[in-house]
């Protein structure tokens, strides 16, 4: 919506000079920083303290980023990374800083937790969908193990769905047509009519397996988790420096 907007103003802004001669009298908008930009620098600030640091401060920590990311991340701002999110960048729709702070501050968080932590702080602690899971799970109180073979035959599985999300965003030019996620459907209630059978089949599946959209489902878990392996082998690349013996 803010694009179809600017779009709309940019173009009059620009027919009332070229054409109508007038001067220009608007001013561009500025930065939109607030209370919302604030709560989500707090939250991986508090992630990263969680994911490092043990004690009773830990887990406060934890606990704050948990209820924070359900409720702010989830329900109120609604800024769960999906494929929308990768394919958009891939297919130049970033927006500016100055009006859309909110998703640089996200990615920030995310490409840099990784590339400099070597973790992944998104799917561990931000993802609100994940907490989602964690409860029902604590509800049901059932933990059915996967087997591994299992498990790497749905990783496959999720390249293979991906790769045909992808082949429709790009294809079509639109980059949450094909968004199969259920996080949009979960904290908006909005979505395709692929995800009202999406959503309730993968809260079913997490009263009985711990996190199960995150392990056999969803793309961007893998897709992060992969720019943390790849991480790590580039590390291996460059030998570490021994330390001398006293």
């Amino acid at each position: 919506s803010r694009g179809f907007t600017t779009a709309v103003r940019e173009a009059v802004h620009l027919g009332a000079v070229n054409h109508l001669k007038l001067e220009p009298t608007w001013q561009q908008p500025g930065w939109s920083l607030g209370i919302e930009e604030a709560v989500l620098v707090l939250l991986f600030a508090l992630a990263f303290i969680a994911g490092y640091r043990k004690g009773k401060f830990a887990k406060t920590a934890k606990l704050i980023v948990m209820v924070g990311t359900l409720v702010f991340v989830g329900f109120y701002a609604n800024v769960s990374l999906s494929l929308a999110n990768i394919s958009g960048i891939f297919m130049g729709y970033i927006p500016s800083p100055q009006q859309h702070p909110m998703w640089w501050i996200m990615m920030i968080g995310v490409l840099g937790s990784i590339f400099f932590l070597g973790r992944n702080i998104y799917c561990q602690q931000i993802c609100p969908f994940m907490v989602v899971q964690d409860l029902a799970q604590k509800i049901s109180g059932v933990k059915m193990k996967i087997d591994s073979r299992f498990q790497k035959r749905a990783r496959t599985l999720i390249f293979f769905l991906s790769w045909i999300a992808l082949m429709l965003i790009f294809l079509a030019a639109h980059p949450a047509l094909g968004s199969y996620e259920p996080f949009a459907m979960m904290f908006s209630l909005e979505g395709l009519g692929i995800q009202l059978y999406i959503l309730p089949a993968s809260l079913l599946g997490a009263f009985f397996v711990p996190r199960f959209w995150c392990r056999l489902f969803c793309p961007v878990g893998l897709y992060l988790n992969e720019l943390v392996r790849l991480r790590r082998r580039v590390r291996g690349w460059f030998p570490k420096k021994k330390t001398r013996e006293a």
